[in-house]
C-alpha cells in the first residue's frame, strides 16, 4: 500500500484524457473534475548544483499563489509561501520556517537561482469510491505548449485510503502507454527548458587527459581553470553570493600554481608572460575575500562572547559591510576593465595555439611523477623546519606549499594509483585544514586589531563595540595558539604517516 504520491507518465494520452481514465477506473471509481490552470514553474538550484547533488529539487510555482516546493529523494515534500521575490536570492531572504531551515542545510551560503523553467497545463481531479467518498486526488500535468504531449499523472492518496491508491495505480498501469514516472518534472524541465546547462562541477574540473602529450595536457587543464574564472565573473560583479569570488580566486590560484610547477613544459614562455598578470588578478581579489571571510565567521565569533553581548558587534558588522562594498567596487572595476578582457582573450588564444601541442616531447607520466615528488619534498622540508616558535609567515608559506601539492595530485589524478592518491590526499587535507584554521585566526586577529584602531580613530562605534572586540581578540588569540599547536603535531604526523612511500607508489599504476 502506498501512502505517498505515485507518479505515472502517459506517453500516448488521448486529447480527452479524463474520459479515458474514467473508463479504466470504472465502475469501482468515479472522477470529479476540479481545478484547471496553467502555471509557470521555475526550478531553482545553486550555481554549483548543490540541491541536485543532494537529490532534492526546489520549484517556484506561480499561478494560484506563489509557493516554493522542496522535494526530497525519498518523496518528502515541504511547501512554503513566499511573497514577490527576485532571483537569485539567498536562503536567508526566504521567510523563516522549516523550508528555509531545510534549504540552508543543503544550499549553505550559496544563492538560489533559476536553472530550468516550464509552463504547464494542470488539471486536478478527485477520485471517488462507490460510496462517493474521495479516496485520492489525481493531478494531470502536460506542457502548455504541447497539447498532444505526454501527461504526467500524480496520484496522491488521502489518509486512510492508501489501499485504494495502490489499486488505482495498478489499474492505470495496465493501460498501454502508461508507465512509471521515473523521471521527475524537474528532470524533464532541465532536459527541455534549461536556463543553465548542467555542467561539470567546478571542483571536478582541471585534470589531465592521459592520452595527451604533456604540453597539450597542461594547456587543457589551464583552459578548464580559465573557463571557471570566466563563469564566475558575472556572479562576482553582480554580488550574487560570496562563493563566486571564492571559486574565482581558487581558479586563479590553481592557474598560478600550475604555471609555477609545470609551466616550463609550455612553449613560448607562457608562464613568464602570463604569471605576473594572474598574480595581480589574485591580489585584486584579496581585500574583498578577506572581508567576506571575516563577515561569514562573525556570527560564530559573536556567539562565543560572554562578557559582551552579540548585539554589541552590530556596529562592527555594519562597518565591515561598508568596507566590503568599497573593496568590491574596486574589484568590479578591475573585472570589467579592458585589461582583464584582454588577459582572458590572450590567455585562451595562447593556450589553444597549435604551437602548444607541438611543444617539447615530455612523457606525461614522467612529468607527473617528477613534479609531485618535488612538491612533496618541498612540503616535507619546510614542514620539518617549523616548530612551536616559528613565525606565522612560515606556517602560511607551508600552507601554500601544501596547496600546490594538492593541486598537482588533483590534476595528475588520472595518472595515479587511486588508493595511494586517496591516502595522501586525506593526510594532506588534515594538515591543510589545521594550517587554514591557523591562518584564519591570524588574519582575523590582525583585522580585528586594525578595525578597532580605525573605529576608535573615526569614533564610528560605541564603547560597547570596542569592548566586545577586545573580548573577541582574546578568543582569537586562543584559537591562534590552539591551531598552532595542532598544526605542529600534524606536521609530525604527516611526516611519519608513510606519506613518502605512498608518494613514491603513486606511479605504480603508470608503471604497471
Amino acid at each position: 500500500m502506498s501512502d505517498r504520491p505515485v507518479t505515472l507518465v502517459w506517453t500516448t494520452a488521448p486529447s480527452r484524457e479524463v474520459d479515458g481514465i474514467a473508463r479504466v477506473l470504472g465502475p469501482a471509481y468515479s472522477l470529479l473534475p476540479e481545478r484547471r490552470a496553467t502555471i509557470s514553474r521555475v526550478w531553482l538550484d545553486t550555481f554549483d548544483w548543490r540541491l541536485r547533488e543532494a537529490g532534492v529539487d526546489l520549484e517556484h510555482r506561480q499561478g494560484g499563489g506563489r509557493s516554493l516546493t522542496l522535494r526530497d529523494g525519498d518523496g518528502q515534500v515541504t511547501v512554503g509561501r513566499i511573497s514577490a521575490l527576485r532571483w537569485p536570492a539567498l536562503v536567508d531572504d526566504l521567510p523563516a520556517g522549516s523550508l528555509r531551515d531545510r534549504l540552508r542545510a543543503v544550499a549553505g551560503i550559496r544563492a538560489l537561482m533559476p536553472v530550468a523553467e516550464a509552463r504547464t497545463a494542470v488539471r486536478e481531479v478527485a477520485i471517488r469510491n462507490d460510496d462517493a467518498k474521495t479516496v485520492a486526488r489525481l493531478t494531470l500535468e502536460r506542457s502548455a505548449g504541447d497539447p498532444r504531449g505526454p501527461i504526467r499523472m500524480v496520484i496522491a492518496p488521502l489518509r486512510g485510503y492508501a489501499a485504494d491508491t495502490t489499486r488505482i495505480v495498478a489499474l492505470l498501469s495496465r493501460v498501454p502507454g502508461i508507465a512509471d514516472g521515473a523521471r521527475s518534472a524537474y528532470d524533464d524541465a532541465v532536459a527541455a527548458h534549461p536556463l543553465r546547462a548542467l555542467d561539470v562541477p567546478t571542483h571536478e574540473r582541471g585534470s589531465v587527459s592521459p592520452a595527451l602529450a604533456a604540453p597539450a595536457a597542461i594547456a587543457g587543464v589551464l583552459l578548464q581553470f580559465a573557463t571557471t574564472i570566466a563563469e564566475n565573473v558575472e556572479g562576482v560583479t553582480a554580488d550574487v553570493d560570496t562563493e563566486f569570488l571564492h571559486d574565482l580566486r581558487v581558479a586563479v590560484r590553481r592557474t598560478r600554481s600550475v604555471l609555477k610547477l609545470t609551466g616550463d613544459v609550455l612553449p613560448g614562455g607562457l608562464a613568464d608572460r602570463f604569471g605576473p598578470e594572474f598574480r595581480r588578478l589574485g591580489d585584486l581579489t584579496t581585500p574583498t575575500r578577506d572581508l567576506d571571510v571575516y563577515l561569514l565567521g562573525l556570527p560564530e565569533l559573536a556567539r562565543r562572547l560572554r562578557s559582551a553581548r552579540p548585539a554589541d558587534l552590530a556596529p562592527l558588522a555594519d562597518d565591515l559591510r561598508r568596507r566590503r562594498r568599497g573593496a568590491l567596487r574596486g574589484l568590479v572595476r578591475a573585472l570589467r576593465s579592458a585589461r582583464f578582457a584582454q588577459l582572458q582573450a590572450d590567455w585562451r588564444e595562447a593556450l589553444t595555439d597549435p604551437a602548444v601541442s607541438a611543444g617539447p616531447e615530455i612523457d606525461l607520466a614522467e612529468l607527473a611523477d617528477q613534479r609531485v615528488r618535488r612538491a612533496y619534498r618541498r612540503v616535507r622540508r619546510q614542514g620539518l623546519a617549523i616548530g612551536p616558535a616559528s613565525a606565522d609567515e612560515e606556517l602560511h608559506t607551508l600552507r601554500k606549499r601544501c596547496k600546490e601539492l594538492r593541486y598537482l595530485l588533483e590534476i595528475f589524478a588520472p595518472m595515479h594509483d587511486r588508493s595511494q592518491s586517496k591516502y595522501v590526499g586525506r593526510e594532506l587535507k588534515r594538515l591543510q585544514d589545521s594550517l587554514g584554521a591557523f591562518q584564519d585566526a591570524s588574519v582575523q586577529r590582525e583585522a580585528t586589531r586594525t578595525f578597532a584602531e580605525q573605529i576608535v580613530a573615526e569614533g564610528s562605534a560605541p564603547a560597547a563595540t570596542v569592548l566586545a572586540m577586545g573580548e573577541l581578540m582574546a578568543h582569537l588569540d586562543a584559537d591562534h595558539e590552539s591551531a598552532r599547536v595542532e598544526s605542529v603535531e600534524l606536521i609530525e604526523r604527516f611526516d611519519g604517516a608513510d606519506v613518502g612511500r605512498r608518494i613514491r607508489a603513486l606511479s605504480d599504476r603508470v608503471a604497471g
